[in-house]
């Protein structure tokens, strides 16, 4: 009812259902996994392929090489074309690392078009796995993969989008003495508020190394109007030598 092939080898009983036999020429006999692209059959005489009832699949090894293709073909496959079920889309965040594995009913062997995407590749053993990606820029890119068996093939677009993360990229910033940070004051800016309850709360994050001004109040960043005292502004500063940050 499985409609599947074992194959017993030193590894134990494998369940396999996309094999192909060939023979080389010295008569000897080898069976590749299609899926994995590996040989889990080596180098074998024909005479060592036995039924479950000892019966040897042939008097020679090209009748035996025929004969288990022919029961290959017919195995692993129902007569119905391949479906790929896994998501066509998926995303990526600029920097991390993709690990996507397609899933295909009735799927014997597997081809991808990867000259689109740099730095994406299959993995060895597993040809429906991706991994890579990590030089990706921001965008998206197109994937074409098919999905193929004995009756036919079953073609999709994989729609990789990579974003960019929910924040800038690191900086590093040497100032000079009394130098500091001033932002553009617009509407788009986060740090922008119309009034004094409006929109949501915010956070700042940073680390920097002080040198050796012993200013007791040096702004490290300002944003908005450049009168401290009649503008609205958001000012972080430091209060050397206690290397204590503040806003106001």
């Amino acid at each position: 009812t499985s409609n599947a092939i074992f194959i017993e080898n030193a590894n134990g009983v494998q369940f396999i259902n996309s094999l192909q036999a060939t023979i080389n020429s010295s008569g000897k006999c080898s069976i590749l996994d299609l899926a994995r692209n590996i040989e889990i059959v080596s180098n074998t005489s024909y005479n060592e392929f036995e039924d479950d009832n000892g019966n040897i699949y042939g008097d020679s090894p090209t009748e035996v090489c025929n004969n288990l293709n022919a029961i290959f073909q017919s195995s692993g496959s129902t007569g119905q074309t391949p479906n790929i079920t896994s998501s066509t889309a998926i995303t990526l965040t600029v920097g991390d690392t993709l690990n996507y594995e397609l899933i295909a009913e009735y799927g014997v062997g597997y081809e991808w078009d990867l000259s689109n995407v740099s730095g994406l590749a299959t993995v060895e053993g597993n040809i429906r796995k991706l991994v890579g990606g990590s030089s990706l820029s921001a965008g998206t890119y197109n994937i074409p993969v098919k999905a193929i068996n004995y009756y036919g093939e079953d073609s999709e677009t994989i729609v990789l989008t990579v974003n960019n993360p929910p924040y800038n990229n690191t900086k590093s910033v040497l100032f000079n003495q009394n130098d500091y940070c001033d932002l553009t004051a617009n509407t788009s800016n986060p740090f922008y508020r119309l009034n004094q309850d409006s929109a949501t709360a915010w956070s700042v994050c940073f680390w920097f190394k002080a040198g050796s001004s012993n200013n007791q109040n040096q702004t490290l960043l300002s944003f908005g109007g450049s009168d401290l005292n009649n503008n609205g502004r958001v000012q972080i500063k430091y209060n050397a030598p206690k290397h204590l940050s503040t806003a106001s």
